[in-house]
């Protein structure tokens, strides 16, 4: 059974109710980051998906070193279910990589290339699988409009047990559900706010008290290091513009082939900007179709677009490639995680919201050590990419800080319900909330750190690996 507090079709947070506190300014991966509603966030997101690479297992910490050992290998042996679900392939180990000839020039610059997948839009709203649920005999049943709004349980031979939830409506009207075990999917935001209800509501003796629930909030900060020049520009868009492996969109990353023990992962990638009016329709076709409503078009402008819609729908379907103007400006962009640390957190606020629930504050920012961290990375990697030649010449950007504040979190939030062994984990290596028996998070909150590469695709996997195990526990008990 599903619990959704939002509606059918998805929404933005503060639409159903769900508002933040931000003392520190808007933490954008809280707002515009998140929604609610069948399929969640995902009716919004790009759909790139990517496993996380064995360096970001290469850490200072040995708990650190040890959770993110943890997360590679789930990658590695649930990865091949995850992307047979999707209809995908390539997704982890030599698969990922581009063929060995086109690869040779970067290896020799010390960079690693491998192709992200991009999910086709009908596949990135995860709706789909509620409703191939419902035509099998895993029927899965979903009540949406439903807030969780406490939490009843109680310690069973010194853990905490959850025994039961109760959710309202708008309307106000109650629900009681009782299960065998319950599983936290809300978003890393929403996730940490009911971790923080669950342990308040047992006087803070649920969770160890050394566990940094809500602390560690971080994200991966993107920001534009470097633009190519009208000689390259032409050599980029010809051998690193997307393309297309049956419905799949395969796109360039570049991480790091060696790597310190105390350095900050990152991955960079090509940015190809447009303003083309067939650009935006196609766009917002795509789009709508993901979100599952009517796109907002004018006749107008499709009919100004309707040039540039021919080709791209040329190079889609017949050169397999996006279609991008040789010529036309593109740039390197980096994705680098951000360093965990305590004063970025989530904790519960003093106000309450229209549910009876406290409202959560979201403390997030970017300080000296981000940006001494972006200009490390900018420069180590330059380095590397000037290796390649003038063929694919690269002219350093500036770095605006007082924007990448407001304006460059990714939306990838991870490290307020961190995983691992050490005392100050909040879930252990299958993902149950310490201190509890039947309490498990399925969230990006669980990743230390933001990593090499977009969470969704290792989080895919845990949720392969804890369906394995709770329906194996289901069936062992019946």
């Amino acid at each position: 059974m599903v619990v959704e507090a939002g509606p059918g079709t998805p929404v933005l947070s503060n639409e159903i109710g769900f508002d933040c506190e931000f003392p520190d300014g808007d933490y954008r991966g809280a707002t515009e980051g998140r929604s609610f509603g069948v399929g969640g966030t995902t009716a919004r997101w790009g759909g790139q998906m990517l496993a996380f690479q064995a360096s970001d297992a290469v850490r200072d910490d040995s708990s650190m070193q040890r959770a993110w050992e943890h997360i590679v290998q789930v990658g590695r042996e649930h990865g091949s279910a995850v992307a047979k679900v999707f209809g995908v392939g390539g997704l982890v180990g030599q698969e990922s990589r581009p063929p060995a000839s086109e690869v040779a020039p970067f290896r020799a610059s010390s960079l690693d290339p491998v192709l992200s997948c991009g999910l086709p839009f009908r596949k990135r709203n995860f709706a789909w699988m509620v409703e191939r649920s419902s035509k099998t005999a895993d029927e899965c049943e979903v009540i949406s409009n439903a807030v969780v709004a406490n939490w009843i349980g109680e310690e069973v031979h010194g853990d905490f047990r959850i025994q039961e939830l109760i959710a309202l409506s708008p309307s106000g009207k109650k629900l009681r559900i009782r299960a065998m075990n319950y599983v936290l999917a809300a978003g890393t935001v929403e996730t940490t706010r009911i971790l923080c209800e669950i342990n308040a509501a047992g006087s803070g003796r649920v969770l160890p008290d050394k566990a940094e629930l809500g602390l560690g909030l971080s994200d991966h900060l993107s920001f534009d290091i470097a633009e190519f020049g009208d000689s390259a520009r032409r050599l980029v868009a010809k051998t690193l513009a997307p393309r297309f492996v049956n419905s799949n969109m395969r796109n360039w990353r570049f991480v790091q082939a060696d790597i310190g023990l105390s350095e900050c992962r990152y991955f960079a990638h090509i940015v190809f900007p447009t303003e083309d009016s067939g650009y935006r329709v196609a766009k917002e076709l795509l789009q709508s179709m993901q979100a599952r409503r009517f796109p907002e078009i004018g006749f107008g402008e499709f009919f100004r677009g309707s040039v540039s819609l021919s080709k791209i729908a040329w190079h889609r379907l017949v050169l397999k490639r996006l279609y991008v103007e040789y010529g036309a400006m593109c740039r390197l962009r980096i994705d680098m995680e951000q360093r965990p640390r305590a004063t970025n957190s989530i904790r519960l606020g003093d106000r309450f919201d229209r549910f009876g629930r406290r409202i959560p504050v979201v403390s997030w920012s970017v300080n000296g050590q981000d940006e001494a961290d972006m200009l490390c990375a900018r420069k180590e990697f330059l380095q590397r990419w000037s290796m390649l030649g003038v063929n694919y010449a690269a002219h350093e950007v500036h770095l605006d800080f007082n924007s990448l504040v407001k304006s460059y979190d990714a939306y990838h939030p991870v490290g307020t319900c961190r995983i691992g062994e050490d005392p100050a984990a909040v879930v252990g290596l299958d993902l149950r909330v310490r201190g509890t028996q039947n309490l498990f998070v399925l969230s990006t909150a669980v990743f230390p750190s933001a990593g090499s590469a977009n969470p969704t695709f290792s989080l895919l996997c845990f949720a392969e690996m804890m369906a394995f195990h709770l329906g194996s526990a289901a069936a062992s008990s019946v």
